[in-house]
């Protein structure tokens, strides 16, 4: 487990999931935030690989092409969205 972002009612509720979840690591972790009803997680893993909660989808927009510098996309962190990676 590389990171996991976590999306909560409040800043410090999405912290503090974020926080035990990547402790817990992936599999523990993922099932910790799905306990959660009004939190979802999204994890990367050292290998690129992407896991979620079962809810994560009602986040996301997912695109068919990998987004490119070129595309203007940018991240950013906030509301109830954290990141943790340890």
């Amino acid at each position: 487990l590389v990171t996991i972002t976590v999306i909560a009612p409040t800043g410090s509720r999405a912290e503090v999931l974020a926080k035990v979840a990547f402790l817990l690591g992936l599999e523990d972790g993922i099932a910790y935030v799905d306990r959660e009803p009004s939190a979802a997680a999204l994890a990367i893993t050292r290998d690129g690989m992407l896991f979620g909660t079962q809810n994560i989808e009602d986040y996301l927009e997912l695109e068919e092409e990998p987004l490119s510098p070129e595309s203007g996309a940018r991240s950013h962190n906030s509301g109830g969205m954290v990141e943790s990676d340890g």
